[in-house]
């Protein structure tokens, strides 16, 4: 497998599962060669509606391999599977919330009790194109 790969099948079978109305929650640590992410689904309140999201919480990717196209890959995968609202929690790095907002990706208010907190942001639609 490349270095840096995706695991195909555990994204997969993660993304086969969250068309499943019963489904609330579930969470899966993606594995890769060199990294992982860990995403779930939750249920978040937006304008006052309860909507089921896929979380993107933790991405664990080595430097040098940042910027080659696997997050990407990751969210065209998630975004073609289901509809429902991609959230990303807590982005650290100053590159990755440029990239979401070119993607498409709202950046959320700070919470009033957290004002150091890290950016989160939402994706309700499509992608935008890289």
């Amino acid at each position: 497998r490349e270095e840096g790969s995706v695991n195909r099948s555990s994204l997969d079978f993660f993304l086969t599962t969250v068309n499943d109305p019963a489904l609330l929650y579930a969470n899966e640590w993606l594995t890769f060669a060199r990294g992982k992410v860990y995403i779930r689904v939750s249920q978040r309140i937006f304008a006052g509606d309860q909507r089921k999201c896929i979380d993107v919480a933790t991405v664990e990717w080595p430097e040098k391999l940042r910027g080659q196209g696997r997050f990407t890959a990751m969210l065209d995968s998630i975004r073609k599977a289901c509809q429902f609202p991609i959230y990303v929690e807590n982005v650290l790095e100053p590159r990755l919330a440029l990239y979401l907002e070119k993607r498409g990706f709202s950046r959320l208010p700070s919470d009033p009790f957290f004002t150091d907190a890290p950016p989160c942001f939402i994706l309700f639609g499509p992608l935008q194109q890289p």
